[in-house]
């Protein structure tokens, strides 16, 4: 099935021509565990996968109270009945020592591919065969990476979008620290104010929801996502983290080297148990970066009012593939030019594994 988007799909039958080395390479970097949005709060285990237009992903959600548990006492060779520490545990054996089970339910969700990003570079047919290589190679790593970025950013919009009740159909709602809006967001003095009255409360809602461990480890995934992140997050824009660099709570807990596969080595700081994510398109103030770059928080505060966000990868899933680009020679400037598209899917289906905290920073 075609797009109906100006670009025809390639034939996925090729073999390793030039378009089908960089398609992969472009979702290589999608794909790659980096500090950020998509590592932290999407499950990506279906991205690369062949799709198209139209396709869906079930997604299946385990019931915890599917599985059953009994703790007691054995004496002499038998199971006494009832729990430890109960009134009815006694000294005879078990007249049953199975447990009453149900067949395992399953909560399903169903993600539609209905999204496409399309990204474009030319290349100077002048230069040499090496140098060419060595521009287009340069161009997909670049192209990648603002891809990526512009995901990240959707994604952010998605889960603050999310919170409004007139969402709440399409998603499910993911709910806010003390019900903090954007008109009515939390006022914080300094650091010390940002740990107490929104990181611990983050952390608590998500341990009470059963998003995370007492530790901060997200408490269940698949064997892959398990391989590039363990643990849940909170992601905030530059200003709350500059904030956040003041309070004692934050100082004394720094320098955690994780030092794993994910990261290569490199040192991710962490507050509350949570991986702090450093993300500029949070913050609607950020003079650094252009309107299209930022989320939209609807009817903000007066002041410096930003979102903050913490979760696990459990809350949403993104399914996607980068198709083979097209190339066409411009006769114009002697140039060949690169079309490409990725096709994908993306939706909240764990609500309670996220969480956003309204931010009136001080000024």
């Amino acid at each position: 099935m075609s797009l109906d988007t100006g670009y025809t799909i390639p034939n996925p039958g090729e073999d390793k021509s030039m378009e089908v080395v960089m398609a992969a390479k472009m979702q290589a970097i999608l794909q790659a565990p980096m500090t950020d949005v998509s590592t932290y709060l999407v499950n990506r285990d279906f991205e690369g996968d062949f799709l198209k237009q139209g396709d869906t992903v079930s997604i299946v959600k385990p019931d915890p109270k599917s599985v059953k548990f009994q703790f007691g006492r054995l004496k002499d060779g038998k199971v006494l009945a009832g729990n430890v520490g109960t009134k009815g545990q006694t000294d005879g054996a078990a007249k049953d020592a199975r447990l009453k089970c149900t067949v395992a339910q399953f909560e399903k969700n169903t993600l539609t591919i209905d999204s496409y990003a399309k990204y474009a570079f030319a290349i100077s047919g002048v230069a040499d065969v090496e140098g060419k290589w060595n521009y287009e190679s340069g161009n997909l790593d670049l192209g990648g990476n603002n891809l990526r970025r512009g995901h990240n950013m959707l994604t952010l919009q998605h889960v603050i979008d999310s919170t409004d009740a007139l969402q709440e159909g399409d998603f499910g709602q993911i709910g806010t620290v003390a019900g903090s809006t954007a008109a009515n967001p939390i006022e914080i003095t300094n650091g010390d104010d940002l740990y107490k009255k929104v990181i611990l409360p983050m952390r608590s809602r998500l341990y009470a929801r059963g998003a995370i461990t007492n530790d901060g480890h997200i408490t269940y995934g698949s064997n892959a996502q398990q391989k590039v992140n363990t643990k849940g997050a909170v992601i905030m824009p530059q200003a709350a983290y500059d904030t956040l660099l003041t309070s004692q709570y934050f100082t004394l807990g720094r320098g955690t080297s994780l030092a794993d596969e994910r990261v290569a080595g490199k040192e991710i700081e962490r507050i509350a148990n949570l991986d702090i994510v450093v993300e500029l398109s949070l913050d609607p103030k950020d003079e650094e970066l252009d309107a299209n770059e930022k989320v939209v928080l609807k009817t903000p505060a007066e002041g410096h009012v930003v979102a903050i966000i913490a979760g696990t990868p459990n809350c949403i899933t993104r399914a996607g593939k980068v198709l083979p680009p097209q190339s066409f020679v411009s006769h114009t400037n002697f140039a060949t030019e690169y079309h490409g598209m990725e096709i994908y899917g993306e939706k909240i289906v764990e609500p309670k594994a996220g969480i956003v905290a309204y931010v009136k920073l001080p000024a």
